[in-house]
């Protein structure tokens, strides 16, 4: 399968359902319902496997296999998750990788459909000014929040 070929979308209430389609000729391939209930807010190919799609949206972080030959998406065993995701993306490095962001500001991080952890907060140390690797930042405190000068 060739990258860029295909493309896929999520359909809304009531039905849930994610279609799959070969862009070059205008032609749905596959779909699948993802959810009886629970939204579907995003969707997307590995990069690294274009048959590999993810779905993600509220309690749902699921992964289906296209199947062009059969006109089918399969699903992928993946661990259930209760949590809701907001977005996520694909990683080349490490290979295959999703990482997600979810409603509780934790970071999910699945090797292909397998998960492998959860980050509970970001690294802000790594990110904020006033980090011990920049000695000449300055920080203060005002009315018990941190604020970086």
């Amino acid at each position: 399968m060739t990258p860029f070929v295909h493309t896929c979308v999520p359909t809304g209430s009531p039905d849930w359902t994610v279609v799959c389609w070969n862009w070059n000729k205008s032609k749905a391939l596959a779909a699948v319902q993802v959810s009886e209930s629970s939204p579907c807010s995003s969707v997307s190919f590995s990069p690294l496997d274009a048959s590999v799609i993810a779905v993600t949206g509220t309690e749902k972080v699921s992964f289906y296999r296209l199947d062009t030959a059969a006109n089918n998406l399969r699903p992928i065993p993946s661990t259930p998750t209760t949590v809701t995701a907001l977005c996520h993306v694909w990683l080349k490095v490490p290979s295959d990788h999703l990482v997600i962001g979810t409603d509780t500001g934790s970071i999910l991080v699945y090797d292909k459909s397998t998960y492998l952890t959860s980050l509970k907060e970001s690294p802000v140390n790594l990110l904020n000014p006033a980090d011990p690797l920049n000695p000449e930042a300055e920080q203060s405190t005002e009315n018990g929040c941190t604020v970086d000068r």
